[in-house]
């Protein structure tokens, strides 16, 4: 996290208010500067763009990296699902910074939210998740071409971002206020009807991907790093998977807790903070200690 609270009570959690990073508006600076995932991905696909450009032939790092319609059928290629997100075009350098310039203003509220370790899953599973899909989409077209880009992985963080504040006011192009479900009902339009045309060397068709990933992540309540830690078979020494605690558990007791948490925080969602009784603020407030001495 990008910062350490002494204490956390119920009204200090994310759920009532706006995201780090937001406060004054949209893009305001947080407290010092440090190494967040956001700000990690960002300096390394300004470094692998950096690097490519000593390259003589500027081409060579989208030709082993970029995905393409025979990645799908070359199992020694399958990598190129991943790095693909992380090249891109040398002929122009506005595509690497609008796509950071999207991961820096939208990545770090969401990375606050989910956590280090969820959030670089969550970035990381949505490239992959676009690459599959692209190349597959283009094996069965018989189209040879080669994608690169983040812009798939960043276009699903931007709708997780409008999922979870959906009426903070952003700036949208810099200068114009708005909230932002209007820029999430603003990209998804205009990423299907680019898909619709067909126009252009842009993938619509992987930043849907991306939003679709996004979509699903919110409404199914999806946990990617528990998920994919519980897959990793534990001889492999899987990274992901946390070293048990030493404390009591109620299994009963605590599951019947986080489920009335969960239902109460939806009833936050739909209807706001002032539809809660002072009994479920109590709840709330328990379940919040409890997470922070877990």
């Amino acid at each position: 996290m990008a910062e350490e609270r002494a204490t956390m009570g119920i009204y200090d959690r994310d759920y009532y208010s706006q995201p780090r990073g937001f406060e004054g508006g949209f893009g305001a600076p947080r407290s010092a500067a440090q190494l967040s995932i956001t700000v990690r991905l960002i300096l390394l696909n300004a470094a692998i763009y950096i690097v490519g450009l000593f390259f003589e032939n500027k081409q060579l790092p989208m030709l082993w990296f970029g995905v393409s319609n025979n990645t799908l059928t070359s199992p020694l290629h399958w990598y190129q699902f991943l790095t693909h997100g992380f090249i891109h075009s040398p002929e122009s350098g506005t595509h690497l910074l609008f796509n950071m310039l999207g991961l820096w203003f939208f990545g770090r509220p969401v990375e606050d939210r989910l956590g280090r370790r969820e959030f670089l899953t969550l970035y990381l599973f949505m490239i992959v998740a676009g690459g599959v899909f692209l190349s597959v989409r283009t094996y069965f077209q018989g189209v040879p071409v080669r994608v690169i880009g983040a812009s798939g992985a960043v276009s699903g963080i931007i709708l997780l971002f409008v999922f979870y504040y959906p009426r903070l006011q952003v700036l949208f192009m810099f200068f114009l206020p708005m909230p932002a479900w209007i820029l999430g009902v603003f990209l998804v339009a205009y990423n299907l009807i680019g898909a619709a045309s067909g126009i252009g060397h842009t993938a619509f068709d992987g930043h849907l991907t991306g939003m679709a990933v996004a979509a699903l992540y919110y409404y199914r309540h999806w946990n990617l790093s528990r998920t994919f830690s519980n897959w990793i078979p534990s001889r492999l020494g899987n990274p992901l998977r946390r070293r048990p605690k030493l404390r009591v558990l109620r299994p009963d007791k605590d599951e019947k807790l986080a489920q009335e948490a969960d239902r109460i925080l939806e009833k936050l969602h739909r209807e706001g903070i002032d539809s809660l009784t002072p009994k479920e603020r109590r709840i709330l407030n328990k379940y919040s200690r409890k997470v922070r001495g877990s």
